[in-house]
């Protein structure tokens, strides 16, 4: 925790991906899209240290994001697509959570699940189908 709170301080508790206010760090939190995690900056699966150097802290959702981008630029360089860019991943996560907040508020006080609102950060693909229908 001592490193938690070494970057929470050094980071006056922003995150190090969009540089927005996070929650404070809890180790079980990861419900909560703008609590503070562990984000390493050498991936642990290309053997990154858990060392102060190596290490930020970075919104729940964010660092899922960039998590998964990983795994589907990986996908699509095997089929010949694009990378999506760390912009595109950080807006998708947060418009995607947005939604999910609301429809679990919307459940949570007994109204109506609102319909889902079109995305302003689709795939590169869906967008460009878009603009053929247009």
């Amino acid at each position: 925790m001592q490193v938690v709170a070494y970057w929470w301080e050094q980071q006056n508790g922003m995150c190090c991906l969009c540089h927005e206010k996070m929650e404070p760090y809890a180790r079980d939190q990861n419900t909560n899209p703008m609590a503070a995690s562990i984000e390493h900056l050498i991936p642990k699966r290309e053997n990154g240290p858990d060392s102060v150097g190596n290490v930020r802290l970075a919104h729940v959702m964010c660092n899922s994001a960039l998590g998964s981008l990983w795994m589907a630029n990986q996908h699509r360089a095997e089929k010949g697509l694009p990378p999506l860019t760390d912009e595109w991943a950080l807006g998708r996560a947060k418009e995607q959570w947005a939604i999910k907040l609301a429809r679990r508020a919307a459940v949570a006080a007994g109204l109506p699940i609102p319909p889902l609102p079109p995305l302003r950060f689709p795939l590169p693909e869906e967008a460009a189908i878009e603009r053929k229908r247009a």
